[in-house]
């Protein structure tokens, strides 16, 4: 979260320009949350696959060498845990929006 904070910080001025060419406040919350959410969203996906795929080759790897089967799948309670995580993901991507709403875009430019 603080690095997605900080990166919404360090576009101040594209933010403030977006504002002072007539950008609507809702349009720049918008953005902002849609590029936060996508950001911290692939994360937890490829978290996922990364860690399914890490099971997968540890179970076959351990399988091979002492001949006993390790099931590995994606059951119903690990979908639901993602779609928990996507949605904490969408509440914590509200931080740097409403930072980015709340901003004055002539505070922005000026600095």
């Amino acid at each position: 979260l603080l690095v997605v904070v900080l990166h919404v910080m360090q576009r101040r001025r594209q933010i403030g320009a977006l504002r002072a060419f007539g950008t609507p406040r809702a349009v720049v919350f918008e953005i902002v949350w849609l590029e936060t959410f996508a950001i911290i969203a692939a994360g937890v996906l490829l978290g996922f696959g990364l860690g399914y795929t890490a099971a997968r080759t540890g179970a076959h790897l351990l399988s091979g060498a002492s001949g006993f089967t390790l099931p590995v799948e994606f059951r119903s309670e690990d979908w639901q845990s993602a779609l928990v995580l996507l949605a904490v993901t969408g509440l914590i991507a509200l931080v740097p929006a409403m930072l980015a709403y709340r901003q004055s875009p002539a505070q922005a430019l000026r600095n």
